[in-house]
């Protein structure tokens, strides 16, 4: 109920101010840390990043530095157990919370209210739940023989951390089993230890559960986040002495045994975000692509998250349109790729057109609001309209290789100007769309005034009917395909 009603109330702002957070590395772990602090919830925060990861909206590196945050602000939970859960009696607020949480879900007249009474219901249980975890704890301690637990070594405990967190996808519930443990007595600290870096693992399987099927990004932010927390495990046993040998004996071990958790984590940062460009390296050679599909950025991002999937059509918007621009430049001939036919880069093209449709389909939600389908109707429009400017151009597929075979200098030194006339077009267009800010539309290719000349051309013998027909063919399919990219680009999102 904590997660949800958190997730609920984060929102488009909550995402947009990750979007801003995270320009450096430093911020990018910061921001993570945040994250996880207020979502109570690294699972949520790595779900998330591969999420806004797939949608274009950060890069991997960025990503990666985020989920090295989440690491640290997972270890809130455990501090606020401690220093509250265990220190206070707090049981005498979790009724009138969940009383009061109680009538504001009943009463609340808006749906923002309602998530409000949720997260002060989540929090009154969470506490609720740990002192019903405390009486259990002493109850089983009586109970329990120390030598049942003596057998067992310290990769049981180990292990027992990694099952505990993978099946309840929580590394704040092994956290919390494991200092209600430590304080009824039943492990030591150090077998609490042992349970606390196994969870740290086993929390990684909600992320790589969820590369399942996905596409590159959000495969590699996700294996990101196991060997991540499999160098911070690594660390922490070989550490592990150590960093309890600079804390005093006298210390609490329920302190002790946070400490330690943040610690580790701590550790890992320290290690890897010095090296994160060669860690980031690692990542590309450990997850290959192994992408079929044509598009990138939709693959996988659920489309009733219309916030996400927004970002994502938008991201794939932008990035058909410079497919768009690289197959008209094939037909052209301004590019050459043998591996590449300009009829099978055409036909690619149509398959990245669908895919993209079919993704639309399934945006057509009853809870979108009007501005998330004028957005979404934007960018099929211009998604329809590069498709389009494509088309034109490959219809005067035949008429381009005539001409760039012509015998005659006049006609091929025609074809040629229109070459560079259009790679101008091209550049300035592939420009406006990384840059995102179009203070003007590029100066596309003047049909009349060429048609003009065409005819000139003719009249004074310079070239032949079926050279004059070529050539007005060319020009007409060229103005055509400019006006379609150019509606494209009018209705672009914004970068």
């Amino acid at each position: 109920m904590l997660e949800s009603a958190l997730h609920a109330l984060s929102g488009r702002a909550f995402k947009l101010f990750l979007r801003r957070q995270t320009g450096n590395t430093f911020r990018a772990i910061l921001s993570g840390a945040l994250a996880t602090a207020v979502l109570q919830s690294s699972s949520m925060v790595s779900l998330l990043v591969m999420s806004l990861a797939g949608a274009g909206v950060l890069g991997l590196k960025n990503g990666i530095g985020m989920i090295m945050g989440a690491n640290v602000g997972t270890t809130a939970t455990g501090w606020l157990i401690t220093l509250l859960g265990f220190r206070f009696s707090i049981e005498l607020i979790i009724a009138p919370l969940l009383a009061a949480g109680g009538l504001l879900a009943i009463l609340g007249k808006s749906e923002k209210l309602r998530r409000y009474s949720k997260l002060i219901m989540g929090f009154a249980l969470l506490f609720l739940g740990l002192g019903m975890m405390k009486d259990g704890m002493a109850g089983a301690a009586a109970a329990i023989q120390p030598e049942w637990l003596r057998g067992h070594s310290m990769a049981w405990f180990l292990g027992f951390g990694v099952l505990f967190a993978a099946i309840v996808h929580s590394s704040s519930a092994a956290m919390t089993l494991s200092l209600a443990s430590l304080a009824a007595g039943i492990v030591s600290l150090e077998q609490a230890a042992f349970i606390t870096i196994g969870s740290e693992l086993g929390t990684t399987i909600t992320a790589l559960t969820a590369t399942l099927r996905a596409n590159e990004i959000r495969r590699k932010v996700g294996w990101s986040q196991f060997y991540f927390n499999l160098i911070s495990a690594v660390l922490a046993i070989v550490s592990m002495q150590a960093i309890f040998g600079l804390m005093p004996d006298t210390m609490d071990p329920l302190i002790r045994l946070v400490t330690f958790q943040t610690s580790i984590n701590l550790l890992g940062i320290a290690l890897v975000a010095p090296l994160l460009n060669p860690f980031t390296a690692f990542i590309h050679r450990m997850v290959p692509g192994g992408q079929t599909q044509q598009a990138q950025f939709i693959v996988q991002i659920d489309p009733t998250d219309t916030e996400s999937a927004l970002e994502a059509l938008q991201s794939e918007t932008r990035r058909f349109l410079q497919q768009a621009i690289h197959v008209n430049r094939l037909q052209l001939g301004l590019e050459r790729e043998p591996e590449n036919d300009p009829a099978d880069a055409y036909s690619d093209l149509k398959t990245y057109e669908a895919e993209i449709s079919t993704y639309y389909v399934h945006l057509q939600q009853p809870a979108i609001s009007r501005a998330e389908a004028d957005a979404i109707n934007l960018c099929i429009t211009a998604i329809r309209n590069a498709a389009l400017s494509a088309k034109d151009l490959k219809d005067e597929r035949h008429t381009v290789l005539e001409l760039s075979n012509a015998v005659s200098e006049t006609m091929h030194g025609w074809y040629k100007e229109l070459k560079n006339t259009q790679a101008q077009f091209y550049t300035e267009t592939i420009a406006l769309l990384q840059t995102g800010a179009a203070v003007s539309l590029p100066t596309a290719l003047n049909t009349t005034a060429h048609t003009g000349k065409i005819y000139q051309l003719f009249s004074e013998g310079n070239i032949s009917e079926i050279g004059l027909s070529s050539l007005l063919n060319l020009v007409r399919g060229i103005g055509k395909s400019n006006d379609a990219l150019l509606r494209a680009l009018e209705t672009i999102p914004p970068q």
